[in-house]
């Protein structure tokens, strides 16, 4: 049964254009919504994923001991690259090994509103492995403007428990502004100017609608949840429609609990910082919001019997948070006690990523790039970051004497996810740099296969085999890929400079 009816609600339905647009962005984009236009480095890696795959991981331990022995649906919402997906799955799979749980009790389905984003899945050659397995199911979901849910897969398992895990996926969701007005909560309408030659980002204006009829939803505590703001202190607030309506949906499908573990900027409660004048709805590519974890911590509690786990309050530009359906969390022991040693750490890490996205880790030396690489479960984007200011100090010191060199190279490898942008060319390559660096010649011919069937015969695929040639004296063979990696970008300094050396050193015939 649907809990929003926009027929009867025109400011419901009016709003509702300016989400689908949203919607419209990501089907029309795709995979390229994250190639430098969507932020996703802090969700989209081995250590968040190795996070989550504990929080579950234990949650599944708890389901056991319950006597719980049925299989468990894990349904990833907006998964994007999918590249979150490939992480956790190798993390989940490799804890559940480790405590002798069966890696078969779970499956993963990976959706969003892309047709586009579905196929690019489905052919990945990374992922293929899983989607053979059965281990991973790819289909269509999105929340539609009358806030319906739309799933493509014929049928979900209901004999399954169901695990939602959204990551920056509740922020692009419907929602519903309100504005203290008058002594009461009044809904407002989204004015939305769309981009023009003289505003390139275009406007976003809110205005209250005094006249708007209660109750807002036919849900009996819609109404009481919106009227618990004020005595928070806040004056504005945005009601997660579109989190609420999936979650609904979601739950109704079967009669066991369900988990919630949403990752996202918003808020727990209103003490450190609130809604602002533009209901922190901003431009990243395209619009996203701030989710009110608050409201949907209540509706859970209220509606569903349920419970939350928040992290800190004061965790607002990103935070991980539980909620659990017709079930207290403190029931599950071991969800509890991780839930206690992660989440309250999660914004802690994200601001590191954050620092790291915007170039203010400052590292010592190369002794602390390593250990830094190590703490962030050697990502290849750390290595891509980092690697220009610390190239030259990896080359004159013997650092690469004193550690397992073979053990880093293949974790970072491991952690590659292939996409078409040009930083996945960059991570690659800056792989092969370490490897060529530290004169693992053999671990190179493979990266630089892997990097011809991925991203076939770029610059830096020239670049890097003429490195290769060079380090084993193999001058003309080193010329020659130098001189390629030149006709395709005039620019790349390294290679004018070897291939400068290579004319030195070799006869000019032989050239």
């Amino acid at each position: 049964m649907a809990i929003f009816d926009n027929s009867s609600s025109n400011w419901r339905s009016k709003n509702a254009q300016f989400w689908s647009g949203i919607s419209e962005f990501y089907q029309k984009k795709g995979i390229d919504s994250w190639d430098r236009l969507v932020p996703h480095q802090i969700t989209n890696n081995p250590e968040f994923a190795h996070t989550c795959a504990k929080l579950i991981a234990h949650y599944m331990l708890d389901c056991e001991q319950k006597g719980y022995s049925g299989r468990f649906t894990i349904i990833e919402p907006g998964a994007g690259l999918g590249k979150f997906a490939f992480h956790f799955i190798k993390e989940l799979t490799s804890l559940l090994s480790i405590s002798s749980t069966q890696s078969d009790l779970f499956r993963y389905v990976i959706t969003d509103t892309s047709d586009q984003s579905i196929q690019f899945w489905t052919n990945h050659p990374q992922l293929k492995p899983y989607f053979e397995s059965g281990t991973l199911v790819a289909s269509r979901l999105y929340v539609d403007e009358t806030l319906t849910v739309q799933f493509d897969l014929e049928s979900l398992p209901r004999q399954d428990k169901f695990i939602l895990l959204a990551n920056y996926c509740f922020d692009s969701l419907y929602q519903s502004p309100f504005q203290y007005h008058n002594h009461a909560f009044v809904p407002c309408s989204i004015e939305h100017k769309p981009p023009s030659l003289t505003n390139q980002d275009g406007s976003v204006h809110y205005k209250p609608i005094p006249s708007a009829p209660r109750p807002f939803a036919d849900c009996s505590f819609y109404d009481r949840i919106l009227d618990e703001h004020y005595a928070l202190g806040a004056e504005r607030t945005l009601m997660p429609d579109g989190p609420i309506a999936l979650i609904h949906w979601l739950d109704a499908l079967n009669d066991h609990p369900l988990l919630i573990v949403a990752s996202d900027k918003g808020f727990t409660n209103f003490t450190f910082d609130q809604y602002a004048s533009n209901f922190n709805i901003i431009q990243t590519g395209t619009y996203a919001s701030s989710v009110n974890f608050f409201a949907l911590g209540r509706y859970i509690e209220l509606a569903l019997d349920g419970s939350k786990f928040f992290g800190p309050a004061d965790q607002v530009q990103f935070g991980t948070h539980l909620f659990l359906t017709h079930a207290s969390i403190h029931e599950y022991a071991n969800l509890n006690l991780e839930g206690h040693s992660t989440i309250s750490t999660v914004g802690t890490y994200a601001k590191s990523t954050t620092n790291l996205l915007t170039a203010e880790i400052s590292l010592r030396d190369p002794y602390d790039f390593f250990n830094y690489l190590s703490s962030q479960r050697f990502a290849p984007f750390s290595l891509a970051v980092l690697y220009d200011h610390l190239e030259t100090a990896l080359q004159n010191c013997d650092i690469l004497d004193s550690i397992d060199v073979d053990r880093v190279l293949n974790e970072l490898l491991g952690n590659y996810y292939f996409t078409p942008h040009e930083t996945s060319v960059v991570e690659l390559a800056c792989i092969g740099n370490l490897a060529l660096m530290a004169k693992k010649f053999s671990f190179a011919k493979s990266l630089l296969d892997l990097f011809l069937k991925f991203h076939g015969t770029s610059y830096q695929y020239h670049r890097l085999m003429g490195n290769y040639f060079f380090l084993q004296s193999e001058f003309a063979s080193a010329a020659h890929h130098f001189t390629e990696s030149l006709s395709i970008n005039p620019e790349c300094e390294s290679s004018k400079t070897f291939l400068q050396h290579c004319e030195a050193l070799v006869e000019p015939a032989v050239i």
